[in-house]
């Protein structure tokens, strides 16, 4: 007889019926399947699960500047077939802050091994006491007190 994700075996079984009454039993061994677990793409590590049992993920991998989110497509009972899963992870943000004579000027959100781009002259704070052509004298104290 068959039985999904069991393999059936008997127990001993006698080569000639002796002279008197016996009983043979039959049982149901559950298969193991293979899971593997994969981060980008690659195979991280193997396990051999009995059908039917439930699924502890092994440990969490770790990438620098990234967090582990989880495995997807893990079942929580091992299926009848073998399964693949793969790790997510989710880029870590940092907070950058810009200091100018040690006030806060500007801060950032960015990403681990985002290229960083300091603020352009036109976006840096006025000095004070330093000279401006006159036609350009309202725009950049507008500025500064837009930017304020």
């Amino acid at each position: 007889p068959e039985k999904e994700g069991y393999t059936f075996s008997w127990d001993s079984i006698v080569d000639i019926m002796p002279s008197n009454n016996i009983t043979i039993n039959g049982k149901y061994i559950p298969n193991s399947y293979l899971i593997t677990y994969k981060v980008d793409g690659e195979i991280y590590a193997n396990d051999s699960i009995e059908y039917g049992a439930v699924i502890t993920p092994i440990a969490e991998p770790s990438k620098v500047g990234q967090t582990f989110s989880g495995w997807k497509n893990i079942p929580e009972i091992m299926p009848a077939n073998d399964v693949v899963v793969e790790g997510i992870f989710s880029v870590n943000s940092y907070t950058l802050t810009y200091k100018v004579d040690g006030a806060v000027y500007k801060t950032e959100t960015e990403q681990q091994s985002h290229p960083l781009q300091p603020p352009s002259k036109r976006d840096t704070p006025l000095a004070v006491g330093v000279r401006f052509p006159q036609l350009c004298l309202q725009k950049i104290l507008l500025l500064k007190v837009v930017s304020l």
